[in-house]
């Protein structure tokens, strides 16, 4: 097994530039792709700079949506009057991905994005997706191979919908299904007995991820598997963890150590062992513990979980 579990006082690796948050852009060029939307879209740079495009302000904070609508309400103010109205439903696709550079990422379920703080966020839709953090997240290799020149398409289209998605408590669900992660946060060797300062710890964690809709196992796990490898001072940036915490993350979900502070995607047989249990867990013991929920606050599996460690104290 890995030594990377004293990551904490092994590993000092600095944020290199890569990880840097980026500049804030004061611009983004808006390309119309008039035809209905392909969820296998391939187009080529080419095609793309040939459609119909404007160039739309960015402010800092503004949100996917809110920089779409607004460029598709310049563009039906030129004429093109399909697009009016069409703004809630627009597809947002960022381009340039892929080994051939003609892939198009289809912004839907979910969308990262890396805040001003260096902070991995999770959006559901493009209406809370803040723009700028998005760009980050694509120079970062969340959707895959980063574009030199990322294009911005905006696609007739249904649209996605809501599926009212509950909001589930993972600091509850890592103390039971992977304990050594909590264990690496609190830098304590048992769950059992916490005092209440540790306690308090546990519940700014569970807000924060809240806050930014890291709110599965699922959404983790597909953030963490979006990349073969990973800095681990990466990932305990993005997540607020520590070291030793986003080391055993990556080593639960079937990551080994390959040296200077880097873990890669393996498929050793403990590898697949570690990443399958995760699974398992997770479409099983995770929805399990979901069933029935109607507090959709995200801590109040939080709350029964302290509720048990605190009545252990006190017998």
């Amino acid at each position: 097994m890995s030594d990377c579990r004293t990551a904490g006082k092994k590993l000092n690796v600095s944020m290199t530039s890569t990880h840097s948050p980026a500049a804030v852009p004061t611009s983004v060029r808006v390309h119309f792709h008039g035809s209905d939307f392909d969820h296998e879209l391939k187009l080529s740079e080419a095609f793309v700079r040939s459609l119909p495009s404007i160039d739309i302000g960015v402010a800092r904070g503004s949100t996917v949506d809110h920089v779409i609508s607004r460029a598709i309400d310049i563009h039906v103010e030129s004429g093109a009057t399909k697009w009016a109205g069409r703004h809630p439903e627009a597809v947002v696709l960022f381009g340039g991905m892929g080994s051939s550079q003609d892939d198009y990422y289809a912004l839907g379920w979910h969308i990262y994005g890396v805040d001003d703080d260096g902070h991995l966020a999770v959006y559901d839709s493009v209406r809370d997706a803040v723009f700028v953090n998005v760009l980050r997240a694509l120079e970062d290799e969340y959707f895959g191979l980063a574009p030199q020149d990322p294009l911005v398409v905006v696609a007739l289209g249904a649209g996605w919908g809501g599926n009212g998605a509950f909001v589930a408590d993972m600091v509850r669900w890592l103390g039971d299904v992977a304990p050594e992660i909590i264990l690496g946060y609190l830098a304590t060797k048992t769950l059992e007995h916490l005092p209440e300062a540790k306690q308090k710890k546990l519940r700014s964690l569970a807000d924060k991820w809240a806050r930014r809709k890291i709110n599965s196992p699922f959404v983790l796990r597909e953030w963490i598997q979006s990349k073969d490898s990973w800095q681990v001072s990466e990932v305990s940036k993005r997540l607020d963890l520590n070291d030793g915490a986003a080391c055993e993350l990556l080593l639960a979900l079937g990551y080994e150590e390959t040296g200077r502070g880097v873990l890669a995607l393996k498929s050793s047989r403990d590898a697949l062992a570690r990443r399958d249990s995760w699974i398992f867990q997770e479409t099983a013991s995770f929805q399990d513990a979901m069933e029935g929920l109607v507090d959709p606050a995200p801590r109040t599996h939080l709350r029964h979980w302290l509720s048990r460690l605190r009545r252990g104290r006190d017998s």
